[in-house]
């Protein structure tokens, strides 16, 4: 279905997370901030560039953010939450098992802390298994782009995995932020 996003009204503003980018914000009504590293296999060989990328970054958006006084959109990730085989509700029990899940419980806390010290109004956004267009896989993230690709190549498809998995389609991770960013919250939770 089509989306109920003027493409017209949303400008992107390229920028490098790891270095100040508080000017590029400057005029925005709301920060979008969905970048970062996000292969979970391989952070636990490179722990630190996840968290200078993924933690220094999200502080360099919520910095602008403050500077600026406008609305942060955040994307934080499934990963925050223990493994579970079973269900999972947004109460479950927190528990990183990796560097990368570890950055987002991060950014979700830092951009909690921005929200009581500064005023910051953020929307955090915890995504489950995204997948569409122009999806790219890591070794083991990605799963969608990694059953299709494995599919065109011809090669058998064996899934030895107990654990559950909720897939989102990008063009409702798009809904979300849309409706994120036309309604972010009008309180700051204490």
């Amino acid at each position: 279905p089509p989306l109920d996003v003027n493409p017209c009204l949303i400008e992107h503003v390229p920028t490098d997370i790891t270095q100040d980018f508080s000017a590029a914000a400057e005029g925005c009504d709301c920060i979008i901030h969905l970048a970062g590293l996000s292969d979970a296999s391989a952070s636990i060989d490179r722990p630190i560039e996840f968290a200078t990328t993924n933690v220094t970054g999200t502080l360099r958006a919520l910095e602008a953010a403050r500077r600026h006084r406008t609305s942060i959109v955040v994307a934080s990730s499934q990963r925050v939450y223990r493994p579970s085989v079973r269900p999972l509700s947004e109460e479950a029990a927190l528990g990183p098992i990796d560097p990368y899940g570890e950055t987002k419980l991060q950014v979700e806390e830092w951009t909690d802390l921005y929200a009581r010290l500064y005023g910051v109004r953020g929307t955090i956004l915890r995504l489950f298994s995204v997948y569409g267009p122009g999806q790219v896989s890591g070794q083991t993230s990605g799963v969608v782009s990694i059953l299709l690709r494995t599919a065109r190549e011809g090669s058998p498809l064996r899934v030895r995995a107990r654990q559950l998995r909720d897939f989102v389609d990008v063009r409702d991770v798009v809904r979300a932020i849309d409706l994120a960013i036309k309604h972010p919250p009008d309180t700051v939770r204490i």
